[in-house]
């Protein structure tokens, strides 16, 4: 079980789990930790995003883009984009919520509005 950097990623996935990372998202163990202070060193050049830079958070972004660096770092830029400009994004989506607020009661008594195609 390989460790890297900030955080230090311990794996703790069984061997089909590590298969399926494989195969479907092509996380190579090996180089695991190589990809996530690679993805580390870009998201610290970047003068515009401040993120988490541990190991578990660039992991998600590095999975969900099948380790593609540019697809990864694309989408990091886009989580923080639309958290911190208003131009860009809806970062009052992202602050002072409050779930005692009235207007966010109201919201959440109005119940859910995603249909469960009858799984419940």
């Amino acid at each position: 079980m390989a460790t890297t950097g900030e955080g230090a990623y311990m794996c703790t996935l069984d061997n089909e789990s590590l298969k399926v990372a494989k195969d479907e998202l092509h996380e190579d163990p090996h180089e695991r930790g190589s990809q996530i202070q690679t993805l580390r060193d870009w998201v610290k050049q970047q003068p515009h995003i401040t993120s988490r830079t541990d190991d578990h958070f660039l992991l998600r972004f590095l999975r969900a883009s099948k380790f593609s660096q540019l697809r990864a770092q694309q989408m990091i830029d886009n989580f923080w984009t639309v958290r911190s400009n208003p131009a860009k994004g809806t970062p009052e989506w992202f602050i002072d919520n409050d779930p005692a607020d009235p207007k966010v009661q109201d919201l959440l008594n109005m119940g859910n509005p995603c249909t469960n195609n009858g799984l419940l």
